[in-house]
């Protein structure tokens, strides 16, 4: 009776909520729990002003990929949700989210017309728009406007004018940071694009890296993380190096380069201390053209949505001048010990007077919001850029031996002769070490550049074989899960047949149904699985698609993970453990179980220093550890 009722008061409210036109859309918000009980602020206003219902879940940064990833595969997505600048690409070309260009025309170019135009190009692949501008991330340059009032020099504005701001940096026995984006081949942009080159040619087809100017560029940017001393750690305290006195020598670091959050943690640690330094975009290219890549946050609204309409809505609501306003002031000012700065893609909420920054700082956000840009996406880019990480990271590690041997014949450190070199000191072994980066770094390219040509061309083969005609795979059609469903309901029918029909099957059918529940579990949560991952197992399948989509592919996928020499060299690496380790392991175990056995002495000692970690509370250890 009462489980009837419940069914039917379930029945009647979701008559009564379609009745009364109401309409629910769930977001996902990518961000911190302090982002989300702002959004649920919002979604409350929303409501008053629509009649449409938002549901706020925040996703945090850890794991939003898996969970968005499960989601769609389930074919249970939000409505809407941010994601990763990365993201829409990603999705879009499965086919995952929806086209706002074409779906939203006019809501698109509102918000074109209304947010920072150098986000959208990486939001865009071939001429499909698959997400919206959330978030902004940039990079700033940090200095100390004490000393560099002290050492007689002036903000940097070019490139060649920041290599003699190091230059005089380093000469006084101080060092200088780059944070984000160091040694990362995706930022590259940031350095060939002023010199009118990417990474990739304009039809995505070829990498660029034996081209001069992306050479000079790639060149500049290997020196700017080589040439000077920098903390070596990207962990390093950098807001307390950057609060040092110009006393500390060899330790103040009156300049580095890192994300806009930094502004807040400066502001946080270092109260009462804004007359003492500022912050200034990236310097331009010596012709004057600046180009700042960027990260952050994009809207985009997943194709399984039940409302994209009412979705669109909550995105143009969200990124609204007044709702941009709102959060930038709330972020910076509202949170405590969370304050942080926010960069608004929305230009006019900047404009606002009540922004808790001061002048000089609002014209160096809106100067870098001026020069954020993006590339649009190229398919296996993300494979080619790992070649130029691995490649950053074996010239960095040439570097560093090149100065040591060097330093070596000098009696000198690498610290001290990079100190030397800024000096204007041994000019002929400077000029030595700037030659050898040149000549390792365009060796180097030449090296990965077939590689890197070999990688886009995967990607465009594997693009054009199993996403390029998206609507036709996205039909509905049966698939393995359809063909597991049936099996699993004609054994439970078989079961149930024979049960029921079977005279001696009858006389136990109490049995039968008390082990009942535990087949319907082994057959839903085992049998389907399992059958499905065997399936998956000879498949070429992307998790956002359907399962009718996955391309059979017979062994390939085991014939890659077997030629692949990283399984080799795991599987050898965890034998080489197994060796030594248990051999050890198990000597000392015996040793000493004998010892608390015959009882050695001294007794009481022995058995303390065994049993105390044991009794002692794991917590109170890792605080003694992190304090000393």
């Amino acid at each position: 009776m009462i489980k009837a009722l419940t069914i039917l008061f379930v029945l009647l409210n979701g008559f009564s909520c379609t009745f009364a036109g109401n309409i629910t859309i769930s977001f996902w918000y990518l961000g911190s729990g302090d982002d989300a009980v702002m959004h649920q602020r919002w979604a409350k206003q929303f409501f008053k002003e629509t009649g449409i219902d938002v549901k706020v879940t925040a996703v945090g940064w850890g794991n939003f990929e898996q969970k968005y990833l499960t989601a769609m595969a389930a074919e249970l997505p939000p409505d809407v949700g941010t994601t990763n600048m990365n993201g829409p690409f990603e999705y879009g070309k499965v086919g995952a989210v929806i086209d706002i260009k074409h779906r939203f025309p006019e809501d698109y170019r509102f918000l074109k017309k209304k947010l920072c135009v150098g986000g959208w190009e990486g939001l865009t692949f071939r001429n499909h728009v698959f997400g919206v501008p959330a978030e902004l991330s940039n990079v700033f340059m940090y200095y100390r406007k004490d000393i560099f009032h002290q050492l007689g020099i002036t903000v940097p504005q070019t490139w060649s004018e920041l290599e003699h701001v190091l230059d005089i940096i380093n000469a006084n026995d101080l060092q200088y940071g780059f944070v984000w984006p160091r040694e990362a081949g995706w930022a590259l942009g940031m350095y060939s694009k002023p010199l009118g080159i990417g990474r990739y040619s304009r039809d995505g087809t070829k990498v660029t890296w034996t081209d001069p100017r992306f050479q000079q560029a790639f060149t500049f940017a290997i020196q700017l993380w080589n040439r000077w001393n920098m903390p070596v750690s990207l962990l390093e305290q950098y807001v307390d190096l950057f609060r040092q006195d110009i006393s500390k020598r060899g330790i103040s670091m009156p300049m580095y380069f890192d994300l806009d959050g930094r502004y807040s943690e400066i502001r946080s640690k270092w109260p009462g201390s804004d007359e003492k330094w500022g912050i200034a975009p990236f310097p331009s290219a010596n012709n004057g053209k600046s180009y700042t890549v960027f990260g952050g946050t994009a809207w985009v609204i997943f194709r399984k949505s039940k409302h994209p309409e009412a979705a669109m809505k909550w995105i143009r609501y969200c990124m609204s001048e007044q709702q941009q306003k709102y959060r930038i002031i709330d972020t910076m000012t509202r949170r405590g010990q969370r304050n942080a700065m926010f960069l608004s893609p929305n230009k006019a909420a900047w404009d606002d007077k009540d922004i808790p920054l001061n002048a000089e700082t609002i014209a160096t956000v809106k100067k870098a919001l001026g020069s954020l840009h993006s590339s649009a996406p190229v398919l296996g880019a993300a494979q080619a850029d790992r070649e130029l990480d691995l490649a950053i990271e074996r010239i960095r590690d040439k570097s560093d031996r090149f100065l040591s041997l060097t330093g070596k014949k000098l009696n000198m450190s690498r610290w001290e002769l990079r100190r030397a070199f800024a000096a204007g000191k041994y000019s002929r072994e400077k000029a030595n070490f700037i030659k050898f980066l040149k000549q390792t770094c365009k060796t180097t390219l030449e090296e990965i550049t077939p590689k890197g040509n070999a990688d886009l061309a995967r990607g465009r083969e594997e693009f054009e074989k199993y996403y390029a005609n998206i609507p036709a795979i996205l039909e509905k059609k049966p698939d393995i899960l359809d063909f597991s469903k049936i099996l699993a309901a004609m054994i439970i029918l078989i079961s149930v047949f024979a049960v029921t029909t079977i005279r001696k099957a009858i006389r136990q059918l109490d049995a039968y149904l008390f082990i009942a529940p535990s087949i319907l579990l082994f057959l839903v949560f085992l049998l389907i699985p399992v059958v499905i991952s065997i399936y998956i197992a000879f498949t070429k399948y992307n998790p956002v698609m359907p399962l009718a989509a996955a391309d059979w592919i017979g062994l390939n996928n085991f014939k890659d993970v077997l030629g692949d020499p990283k399984l080799w060299q795991s599987l050898w690496r965890s034998l080489k453990f197994a060796g030594l380790m248990l051999p050890v392991q198990l000597f000392l175990g015996v040793t000493l179980a004998v010892g608390l056995d015959q009882g050695l002495r001294p007794d009481k000692l022995f058995k303390f220093f065994y049993f105390s970690p044991l009794v002692t509370s794991a917590v109170s250890v890792s605080l003694i550890w992190s304090a000393l």
